[in-house]
């Protein structure tokens, strides 16, 4: 096994969505970047901020952080909607497996720690909406409903977490409320 200083035995994750907002995003990066030991080590980022920097089309980058997107080519007019990042240095292995799925509103990676003695975990990271059919605007099925079929059936741990736009009225005024 490869020691490393800053190892933990748990994999610890956060979930946050920043709204595409580059306030929220480099808000949230000033204050990780600046911790002594954050305390999470992998990063699930839904609505990430996507943009044009230099010739190509991307996120933001963390120091000592490595991002992972959520298929290896996407084109120019496409917007991922999540990312995830994984802090350097710890002896995480994160694998995306996009032998699965390559989608936009989902990404399903396998995760684990070098010389660990339990198995992986699959870690998927969800922006749950609801697809539109752009030759006639029917509302599709949600995010959540296409992803089971693509679920991987096996007898290791799983983790399923993310935006998954999930309304109610008691906090958001938008929702109407409920006919009893």
């Amino acid at each position: 096994m490869i020691a490393h200083p800053t190892q933990k035995s748990a994999l610890r994750v956060c979930s946050l969505n920043v709204n595409h907002s580059n306030v929220a995003t480099h808000t949230t990066m000033h204050h990780i970047s600046t911790q002594k030991d954050p305390p999470f080590n992998i990063i699930l980022v839904q609505e990430p901020l996507w943009g044009k920097i230099n010739s190509s089309h991307t996120t933001v980058s963390l120091a000592r952080w490595q991002v992972t997107l959520l298929k290896p080519t996407i084109v120019q007019n496409e917007c991922p909607r999540m990312v995830s990042y994984h802090r350097l240095g710890t002896g995480i292995n994160l694998m995306l497996r996009t032998d699965i799925a390559q989608d936009l509103d989902y990404m399903i990676m396998n995760v684990g720690r070098e010389g660990a003695a339990w198995p992986q975990t699959i870690l998927i990271n969800i922006y749950n909406q609801k697809a539109q059919d752009t030759n006639n605007g029917i509302t599709q099925e949600w995010t959540s409903d296409h992803l089971q079929s693509h679920i991987p059936i096996q007898s290791i741990p799983m983790i399923i977490a993310g935006d998954w736009n999930i309304r109610d009225p008691s906090w958001d005024d938008r929702v109407p409320a409920p006919n009893l």
